[in-house]
């Protein structure tokens, strides 16, 4: 029986979202070509792309299945869109500048769905950037006591989604500009009987960029609001107390320095 290659669908869809630093989007998309596992599609959201960058996209047309352009929109909403045209079983969201570390990183990812088709999320270790020091790689349990402490599980990038439980969870909140990866680990941890696959290797590196003061006091204020609305008031206002208050201020401080030694 010939099979339609236009029916097929992937196991796996990559969303690649096209926003920024659209310079790195060449290195990310070699490193996706690369792979040894094949089945997987890519589709990029690009939102008001130079006509450049848009001719250096179509170079990998052989190997895209869908560009969709936006016009002025939010990372959420595009991601949420994405989410809609994903056809694969599984969606893993890469921005341009994350790249995977080993030619077989997606067939690793394969492996543990053969074991075990009913994973929600498969993640894995990253590595943590903090300026120019070295990097360090973290190991964090996926769950509640984590996320309450405001921290992140694991990058974004360094995950493989069901593509029901995104549905499921009704994808990305809009609401959150910065956060809203840490929001999406909080509502999928709250769901029952959720299936979780941890890989202890980093799969998944990324171009490192220094915040400037004020997106880091958006990204406490954001999280405050994730950790009160996904798990109260008490547990916000501990966060914030015991937490992060006084790694928040070293942060800015730092920032505001680096700031003015630029100037």
């Amino acid at each position: 029986m010939n099979i339609n290659i236009e029916d097929h669908r992937p196991l796996i869809t990559i969303l690649l979202i096209a926003r920024s630093n659209m310079y790195l989007i060449s290195q990310t998309l070699e490193s996706l070509i690369e792979q040894t596992y094949k089945d997987f599609e890519i589709l990029i959201l690009e939102e008001n792309a130079s006509r450049r960058d848009i001719q250096t996209i179509r170079s990998y047309s052989s190997h895209i299945k869908k560009i969709h352009s936006f016009s002025d929109t939010s990372l959420s909403n595009m991601i949420n869109e994405g989410i809609t045209f994903a056809r694969g079983k599984y969606i893993n969201i890469l921005f341009p500048g994350d790249v995977y570390l080993s030619q077989y990183g997606l067939e690793s990812l394969q492996k543990k769905i053969e074991k075990d088709e009913s994973l929600d999320l498969i993640y894995s270790a990253f590595l943590l950037r903090d300026g120019y020091a070295i990097p360090r790689v973290i190991q964090r349990d996926f769950n509640v006591m984590t996320l309450k402490k405001g921290q992140m599980p694991t990058r974004l990038s360094s995950c493989l989604f069901s593509k029901h439980i995104l549905k499921k969870i009704e994808g990305v909140d809009s609401r959150y500009k910065y956060r809203f990866g840490f929001d999406l680990f909080c509502r999928i941890l709250k769901k029952d009987n959720i299936k979780t696959c941890f890989i202890p290797q980093v799969m998944v590196d990324y171009e490192f960029f220094v915040k400037a003061p004020l997106e880091i006091l958006e990204y406490a204020k954001e999280t405050f609001i994730i950790i009160y609305r996904n798990f109260g008031f008490v547990k916000g206002m501990r966060w914030w107390l015991f937490h992060d208050s006084f790694n928040l201020v070293k942060w800015w401080l730092r920032a505001v320095t680096k700031l003015f030694a630029e100037i």
